[in-house]
């Protein structure tokens, strides 16, 4: 079974007072899809949590799809990704924009007037990275796995003019994979990549703070480890979390890597 709760998105306006003020949070659900009988028995689902009322709303149902991957905002903008492709939607009034139908994307970044994609999924074996148009979800350009990664895609972020993204080969157990690939994207043009190392196998959660990439990796799912890697200096540092599996969700907060084992009710704090 999948996690119901994916993703948690604050969305926050400032007062006269220059007071920070959250508005609403946005909640994506994975839902439930049964692979044994092949039914969706929770569909997924986009809400909104109101803090000062405590009331949930959701706000759309995405038929047909049988597990949610990730949701960002964007300026005024939501952008959410199901197994069925990529919504849109305006974050004040919760409408739905624009669609575009994509299997197999795992996570979403902006760069200037351009959505991101990376991409992994069961069958997948070529373009693990897609452009978008961000006003109208219009395809722009992808990568093969010739011209760009040659592994499924997870985690996503840019810094500058360049897009990092992890490659795991997540679905081709049991030859796992932990690479940083990086585009450059005025030439859209994939231009290195660099090795996580033993420790750094199987990337799942990504990000990028001030100029240092960290990952939390679930090696082969018996244990965990994360990896700080600076971009400017090249330098990497993993640390093996000492667990006895992968791990569930992650999230970077302030300066802390909050995440949480497979299996277990309880997060714990990477500094």
């Amino acid at each position: 079974m999948k996690k119901i709760l994916i993703s948690l998105f604050a969305l926050a306006s400032v007062s006269a007072a220059a007071q920070t003020v959250v508005n609403q949070v946005i909640v994506l659900n994975e839902g439930y899809y049964n692979w044994t009988s092949g039914t969706i028995d929770i569909p997924v689902t986009v809400g909104s949590y109101n803090p000062d009322t405590k009331v949930y709303t959701t706000f759309d149902t995405i038929a047909g799809a049988q597990f949610a991957s990730d949701v960002i905002v964007n300026g005024n903008y939501l952008y959410v990704a199901s197994s069925i492709g990529i919504r849109k939607y305006d974050k004040v009034t919760r409408q739905v924009l624009a669609n575009a139908t994509v299997s197999g994307v795992r996570k979403m970044c902006v760069w200037n007037n351009q959505l991101l994609v990376s991409r992994g999924d069961v069958g997948l074996t070529n373009n693990y990275f897609q452009v978008y148009d961000a006003a109208n979800l219009a395809f722009i350009y992808e990568l093969n796995n010739v011209t760009g990664p040659a592994f499924t895609a997870e985690g996503i972020a840019v810094e500058g003019d360049s897009c990092f993204i992890a490659l795991n080969n997540g679905f081709n157990f049991p030859n796992y994979t932990g690479k940083v690939g990086v585009v450059y994207l005025p030439t859209q043009t994939y231009v290195r990549e660099f090795d996580l190392g033993v420790l750094g196998i199987n990337p799942d959660y990504f990000t990028i703070k001030n100029g240092t990439i960290y990952t939390v990796n679930n090696r082969d799912y018996t244990n965990a480890s994360v990896s700080v890697y600076d971009i400017a200096g090249g330098g990497l540092t993993t640390t093996d979390l000492l667990v006895t599996s992968g791990c569930g969700t992650s999230v970077f907060a302030a300066t802390d890597l909050i995440y949480q084992v497979a299996g277990e009710s309880n997060l714990k704090k990477f500094s």
